[in-house]
Parts: C-alpha cells; sequence; structure tokens
C-alpha cells in the first residue's frame, strides 16, 4: 500500500488483486487522475487499459466535459466514472471518444 496526501500518489490493492491509484499521472501531458483502477487480468508488460475515477463537488459543466474528454483520449484509459455532487453535471455523455463514461450523484449521500 503506498499512501500520498496533497497531491502525493496513494495505491492500494485488494484481496482480489485489483490495484486503485489516486493522483494516478496518466500520458497526456498534464492529465492526472483523481483514482484509477488497473484490471488485474490484463498481463503485465501488456497495453493497461483501467478505469478513471473523476471526483467532482464544484466547476462547470463544460469544464467537467473537457477534462473528461482529456482522459477519453488517454489510451490507458478504458472507462470513466464521474462521482459529482452537483446536478448540474448529469448531462455527461454516455461515451467519450468510444469510451463508457458513467455518473454516480453523490447529491442524496449529502454530500
Amino acid at each position: 500500500m503506498t499512501v500520498i496526501v496533497a497531491g502525493i500518489q496513494i495505491t492500494n490493492t485488494t484481496r482480489a488483486g485489483i490495484t486503485a491509484t489516486r493522483e494516478q499521472p496518466l500520458t497526456t501531458e498534464g492529465c492526472r487522475a483523481d483514482i484509477y483502477i488497473q484490471d488485474p487480468d490484463i498481463p503485465a508488460g501488456a497495453r493497461r487499459s483501467g478505469v478513471v475515477i473523476e471526483v467532482k463537488v464544484n466547476g462547470s459543466f463544460a469544464d467537467v466535459e473537457r477534462q473528461l474528454a482529456r482522459y477519453a483520449a488517454c489510451p490507458e484509459v478504458g472507462a470513466i466514472i464521474l462521482a459529482t455532487t452537483r446536478s448540474k453535471h448529469h448531462g455527461i455523455p454516455f461515451d467519450l471518444y468510444g469510451k463508457p463514461t458513467r455518473l454516480v450523484s453523490l447529491i442524496t449521500a449529502g454530500l
């Protein structure tokens, strides 16, 4: 387990072998995922394709959509999940650059 606070990288691996890394740099210049989950079934050395989880509590819809599009343009990203506390982010497309994009609303969680 690697832990990063305030922009420092954190990596956790479950017993099932799923690795989640916080503040993961991606191949696109200046692009860093809030949380990046790697598929444990992809053999070492093979091209990685993981899931980015972006957590948003603020920002305009246009800003969020641009950020998700940057993630989708990265070859190591296979899917994107947006977790948000804002209803204005609920209009994200289901697909960006051929990669599935899903929304998790945290509004009812009272966050």
